[in-house]
């Protein structure tokens, strides 16, 4: 392994398409979505400005100077529109870009000082004689109502529907402007005008309270299927990340899964074993379709009959190469719901989700077999772009690296079929734990930076329940995340 330090390393810079708005409108690009989560609203301001200048051929150098400053790592990239891959796609936040942002966000913040409210908000005010003054707003299907005090009688000027009318009408610093205003008026009445302003502010504060809880959403709950899966003997499967890890003895495996560049020899030592062979279908495709439904067909012509598929592109690559497939990492299979759809789909089994806890695996219904990852490290992360390429070539790195973060814990990195897998730092271990697996058809050896010798222990220590050895992880099977 190679040391590659450095907890930003996993930090791309934002893209930014800024200057580029104008040649995707012509290529017929209607609609632009412009990422902002947790951002300021002076990021905010600065985006917007800077792509409609953009499509307005407006050049404003200080507005893309502002943005770069308010918040970049290192600046923007535009790497994987221009196909531009590599360390260059990285950066880091560092203290002078956090502190450089302070002096332009003043300048920033003008830019929505004038903005125009949002909603048209109706007013129906009593101005009645011994009745508390009523304001009702109403904007959006939403109304708030509020009263104030009762009005008193005019000594020398009553106050005239055309002041009240004024009052109300400003609504500024709200979301809201005066649509409708209805007022019901008694002559000879007056009432300080900070009274008025106090009940229109007030019942704009309630009625943005009222839009803010939304509107209830009709939902009727259903459940296809509502009995617990039951599961013989559970079976061990194996996952092969690279062909020179499978062993010499496959004793005690029902399925051996292998990877997309296994060649047709190690097929036929996986079916010669007795096992079942499935070919893993690689969870980003790319422009790789051809190559796989090629490369898959090779393999068919060799006896396989199965593959094994981490998303819905997966399903058709296995259908054009003529194969039956199974669901497996990464097509996320949380409830009796998903079993259904997997079933539907035309899967033989599928893969659970490894968010599932124990206790949530054994009541998920359906007639499909279904397996659990029981040992492997869990990738964490999947990337087109390799976070180990800030620091090392391919060359150097041999496709066999790791992360240290801040603690010093080590995450190893595998790359191949063009992507970079952030593995988690300790393998999930069950073997000492296999009776508390209720229901599961299969369990999921997933092996994928271990020797052929790892591999081998591994399954002895799975056939015979042999405790942990080292660092390990129970993952989320006694936890869960709902």
């Amino acid at each position: 392994g190679v040391n590659s330090k450095g907890g930003n390393a996993l930090s791309l810079k934002d893209l930014s398409l800024v200057d580029e708005l104008r040649r995707l409108e012509k290529a017929g690009i209607c609609s632009f979505k412009i990422e902002g989560r947790m951002k300021r609203p002076e990021y905010v301001a600065a985006a917007v400005t800077a792509c409609k200048n953009s499509l307005n051929n407006i050049n404003d150098y200080n507005i893309d100077e502002a943005l770069r400053a308010v918040f970049s790592r290192s600046g923007f990239t535009k790497g994987y529109f221009e196909g531009k891959l590599g360390k260059d796609m990285f950066g880091v936040r560092r203290k002078e870009d956090v502190e450089g942002a302070a002096p332009v966000l003043s300048s920033l913040a003008r830019l929505y000082d004038g903005e125009k409210p949002l909603l048209p908000a109706d007013m129906e005010l009593k101005f009645k004689r011994s009745e508390p003054l009523t304001l009702k707003v109403s904007a959006c299907g939403k109304t708030a109502a509020v009263t104030g005090d009762i009005p008193s009688e005019a000594v020398n000027k009553a106050v005239t529907e055309e002041e009240l009318r004024d009052r109300l009408a400003k609504c500024g610093g709200t979301q809201f402007f005066a649509g409708d205003i209805s007022i019901d008026l008694d002559e000879g009445l007056n009432a300080p005008a900070s009274a008025i302003n106090r009940l229109r502010r007030q019942a704009l504060t309630e009625l943005d309270g009222e839009l803010a809880k939304g509107r209830d959403i009709p939902f009727t709950r259903t459940e296809r299927v509502t009995a617990p899966h039951r599961a013989e003997r559970m079976k061990l499967h194996a996952r092969f990340f690279s062909e020179a890890s499978v062993p010499d003895s496959l004793d005690g495996l029902a399925r051996v899964i292998l990877p997309i560049e296994t060649s047709p020899e190690t097929l036929k030592r996986v079916l010669d074993s007795g096992a079942q062979a499935a070919v893993e279908i690689p969870p980003a495709v790319f422009s790789n379709a051809d190559k796989y439904v090629k490369k898959l067909t090779e393999l068919k012509e060799n006896g396989l009959s199965l593959a094994w598929v981490c998303g819905l592109d997966g399903v058709g690559i296995a259908r054009r190469a003529g194969l039956k497939f199974v669901c497996g990492f990464g097509m996320n299979i949380f409830n009796s719901v998903s079993v259904s759809e997997a079933a539907i789909l035309g899967a033989e089994d599928c893969l659970l989700s490894c968010e599932v806890s124990l206790a949530q695996a054994a009541h998920i219904g359906g007639e499909l077999p279904r397996g659990l990852m029981i040992y492997g490290r869990i990738p964490l992360m999947m990337t087109r772009n390799c976070p180990v390429g800030t620091k090392l070539t391919c060359v150097e790195c041999g496709g066999r690296s790791y992360l240290l973060d801040r603690m010093g814990v080590r995450f190893p990195v595998r790359c191949k079929n063009g992507c970079s897998f952030v593995l988690n730092s300790r393998p999930l271990w069950l073997a000492d734990k296999l009776n508390d697996i209720r229901n599961v058809d299969y369990g999921l050896l997933w092996f994928t930076d271990e020797s052929k010798e790892e591999c081998a222990r591994v399954i002895s220590d799975y056939r015979r329940g042999g405790a942990p050895q080292g660092e390990f992880t129970r993952g989320l099977y006694y936890k869960g995340v709902l």
